[in-house]
């Protein structure tokens, strides 16, 4: 995943790191390669002192924590998992989240990326778990130029994102602010969903006042949105953590978030936020938003500290200490 690959090149300029590659895609191959990898994880066990897997039950499917773990029976190897998911949308729930937390009380280290995810875990799991939040990629030379009235909604589009509540919202909004655009990016992740957000446009007589990129945006020009939207939206219903709010914080593009305690807990309390759900609320958080020229400007200035202080470059230097207080035991970092 992206983050790793951050995580990772970070790392590398400060200490020798090795990486494993997991390039596994479909069901069926992602399912059996850890049977198929298992000599190549021992080996990995018994040379490595760490062994820090960025977890996510669709990237490594259910074989791979129990080969895994197997693999580095009888080795020194400290066994981190950074948690990226909590199954929230998946079939069978309660099973997924009892075989899950079994291996997680195998692992030496957890990690996870805010205090509401690991308050979500057992109490013996939160024993063993610390929070490291999500790095960002802090970008000095960013250059906010916005055009007049241009709402930003990315990432895919899926029924827990809140694109219907956006919309609801834009319906009121355009009363005030006639030439109001929204601009939606994002990849249909659920195409019925997502031929209803289109409909439900059309219905509420805002088709004109929406721009959907759906297709494939090329990375200079999807980062270009960022730094020439008004404002940006985040009308999600639940979170665990999000790429997208780290590139808002890294574009210092003023946001208004639905008030879910992960969006709260990772801006400090530094942006906008609206009742979860509630679509009037969020019209009028835009309104006022727009018409606030001085708020988004210290929203920005809040952001761009914020993505330092979240950088990547700390994120790894944070990291190497985990690493090393793993080795030595130490147990400040199980308190």
């Amino acid at each position: 995943m992206t983050s790793a690959l951050y995580l990772n090149t970070e790392i590398g300029k400060l200490h020798r790191i090795d990486v494993h590659r997991w390039n596994y895609t479909g069901l069926w191959n992602t399912t059996i390669a850890p049977l198929l990898n298992y000599k190549s994880l021992n080996k990995t066990c018994q040379e490595h002192d760490i062994i820090h897997v960025q977890y996510d039950l669709g990237g490594y499917m259910p074989f791979f924590l129990p080969t895994l773990f197997l693999a580095s029976k009888g080795t020194n190897a400290k066994i981190i998992l950074t948690l990226h998911e909590e199954f929230d949308n998946v079939p069978l729930r309660p099973l997924i989240i009892a075989y899950h937390n079994l291996w997680y009380s195998i692992a030496d280290l957890l990690i996870v990326h805010s205090p509401q995810q690991k308050n979500r875990l057992p109490t013996y799991l939160q024993k063993k778990t610390i929070i490291q939040p999500h790095g960002v990629i802090y970008r000095e030379d960013a250059n906010r130029n916005p055009k007049k009235s241009i709402i930003l909604l990315p990432g895919f589009i899926n029924p827990w994102k809140g694109h219907d509540i956006a919309l609801y919202a834009l319906a009121e909004v355009k009363k005030q602010i006639p030439d109001i655009k929204l601009l939606i990016i994002g990849k249909p992740h659920d195409k019925v969903f997502t031929e209803r957000m289109h409909t439900l446009a059309q219905t509420l007589h805002i088709e004109k006042n929406i721009t959907w990129e759906e297709g494939y945006v090329p990375e200079e020009k999807f980062f270009e949105y960022y730094q020439t939207s008004s404002i940006g939206i985040l009308p999600y219903k639940r979170i665990t953590m999000s790429g997208i709010l780290c590139h808002i914080l890294s574009w210092k593009l003023p946001t208004i978030f639905s008030d879910l305690p992960v969006f709260e807990w990772f801006t400090a309390h530094k942006a906008v936020y609206f009742r979860n759900g509630d679509s009037h609320n969020l019209a009028e958080k835009i309104i006022m938003l727009l018409k606030d020229k001085k708020r988004q400007e210290k929203m920005s200035i809040d952001f761009d500290n914020l993505a330092k202080q979240y950088s990547w470059k700390d994120t790894a230097q944070q990291t190497l200490k985990i690493y090393a207080e793993l080795v030595e035991e130490k147990p400040s970092l199980k308190s």
